[in-house]
């Protein structure tokens, strides 16, 4: 998708071609993250499924746990957080204090 772009010289403001490809790669890489978090959901559901075999307490045990640990995730991430714009993230080292780029 990126090789496929058009070559623009000058101002990309007014270049519609462009514009459509960017909105039509980002549209695609919305579309793969999200088969993607789907199916490292269904691989964490999937070891909760496995306990079934031990006993159906201990799976749902291990399904709450899986639930508390995605809900962890998609909710209290460091991501989220400095998507929010919060405090906290402001504090926090970047690749730049770490002189990596």
């Amino acid at each position: 998708m990126i090789s496929s772009a058009p070559v623009v010289y000058g101002d990309i403001s007014d270049n519609k071609d462009l514009m459509d490809h960017v909105n039509r790669s980002a549209k695609m890489l919305s579309m793969a993250a999200n088969n993607f978090n789907f199916g490292l959901r269904a691989y964490y559901y999937s070891l909760a499924v496995l306990t079934w075999t031990i006993h159906p307490f201990v799976f749902m045990a291990t399904t709450c746990v899986v639930v508390y640990i995605l809900y962890i995730r998609e909710f209290s991430s460091s991501s989220l957080a400095e998507l929010k714009g919060s405090n906290d993230s402001k504090n926090r080292k970047t690749l730049v204090d770490y002189h990596l780029i």
